[in-house]
């Protein structure tokens, strides 16, 4: 086990699917200072509220910020500018802060409201002080950012802690995208705090397009988890031309059974069912097995001993493929054949496994893969031409398969 206090965390920005690092530059400046338990600015505080703004924005943006032609050139939205000239201008204020040179009290105020509108994945608002303390500061639930359940095979009560790191260098099938997001199980102590882990960082998504969650727990108690399919930096896709850009995920329930964190589509998703069609067979080689552009698929797979899968929103030019890789046991999806310039495959290892399910959900420039009830997810934005319809079964070898299919309800 490892214990370390939250500064260590990487956490992502919600508003703008940013995230945060400490800049050792700056930490050691603050070591000793005052605490910023109520995130209010006074004269004894004012540096460590500016020291944690520079830590969480300023290896993001700064380099950006810089360059005074940068706004002009990003496909954002107005707003998105105002909110990025801001932090430009509490940078700067920061600094002089951390100069000791003397700033008004509102430039200070400006400062706090920029400092405190960062909020983790989760929820809560992480103030970093310096290398040997840190402050989370509850939120409006009166909560920290943790989300905590029970495991509902153990009974077990974890914590988890979710991150958005920026940085990490691919390690073989993981940490593939430009931006990572995943999460370490581990226990929360609230009164000093800090937060012992017991896991390694696993991603939550393993697809091209997943970034910066948020959480909410709904009236019914379940713990709901969307979204942003989406990348930053990585803002090349064929919508840009038309002036937007990325999408949300699917609303997914969160869930930890016998210590692993799934994720399933919300139960409300199966009102907009429309159309049923099935596919039940033995397939050695590849068959049609319907039709459609926006749709909801169950496909489960047994007594398989190569190669398989489904190839999606199929066309002339067009196919998204999802294939298990009997050989290397992993899950793979494979988007190459259409207009998104990232034409890497995402793969998962799944182990020895004898059977596959999948729940799919399909539309004109997205597609989502639940796998094995959600313990793997791929989110992934898709540009298949307009009447790529086309579903398909593939095997190298013997597999049985099932499929259900629901055509979306308008």
């Amino acid at each position: 086990m490892r214990k370390v206090l939250l500064v260590t965390a990487v956490l992502a920005v919600s508003v703008l699917g940013m995230s945060a690092t400490t800049s050792a530059g700056y930490v050691n400046k603050a070591v000793g200072k005052a605490s910023v338990a109520t995130g209010k600015i006074s004269e004894k505080t004012a540096e460590a509220t500016a020291l944690n703004f520079i830590n969480i924005y300023y290896s993001n943006l700064r380099n950006q910020i810089d360059d005074s032609k940068w706004f002009e050139t990003q496909p954002l939205t107005n707003n998105f500018k105002k909110i990025y000239r801001n932090q430009e201008k509490a940078i700067k204020i920061s600094e002089q802060i951390l100069e000791g040179k003397k700033v008004s009290k509102a430039d200070r105020r400006f400062v706090e409201k920029y400092s405190v509108d960062y909020t983790p994945i989760f929820g809560a608002r992480i103030f970093y002080l310096d290398e040997n303390s840190v402050f989370a500061v509850k939120s409006y639930n009166q909560k920290t950012g943790i989300v905590t359940l029970k495991d509902e095979k153990t009974g077990k009560v974890v914590d988890i802690l979710a991150a958005c790191p920026q940085g990490l260098e691919p390690q073989g099938d993981l940490y593939n995208n430009k931006y990572q997001s995943g999460y370490f199980f581990g226990k929360l102590d609230y009164e000093k705090p800090d937060f012992e882990i017991t896991s390694e960082f696993t991603e939550l998504d393993r697809g091209h397009d997943f970034y910066a969650p948020q959480t909410m727990e709904d009236d019914k108690g379940r713990r709901i988890i969307v979204g942003w399919m989406g990348v930053p930096e990585e803002e090349d896709y064929p919508t840009v031309k038309n002036e937007w850009l990325h999408c949300l995920t699917l609303p997914r329930e969160l869930k930890v059974i016998d210590g692993v964190l799934y994720q399933l589509p919300i139960e409300e998703m199966k009102g907009i069912r429309g159309e049923k069609t099935e596919f039940n067979g033995t397939v050695n080689g590849e068959k049609e097995a319907g039709k459609g552009t926006a749709y909801e698929i169950i496909a489960e797979f047994s007594d398989f001993s190569d190669n398989f899968g489904l190839k999606l929103r199929t066309g002339e030019n067009s196919e998204t493929v999802i294939k298990f890789d009997h050989r290397e046991k992993k899950l793979i999806l494979d988007r190459s054949r259409g207009e998104q310039p990232d034409k890497k495959t995402r793969k998962v290892y799944l182990g020895d496994i004898e059977k596959l399910d999948l729940r799919i959900f399909v539309d004109n420039s997205s597609v989502e893969v639940f796998v094995n009830g959600g313990k793997e997810v791929f989110s992934s934005r898709i540009f298949p031409q307009k009447n790529a319809d086309g579903i398909k079964v593939f095997s190298e070898g013997n597999v049985n398969v099932k499929i259900e299919k629901w055509e979306w309800q308008d």
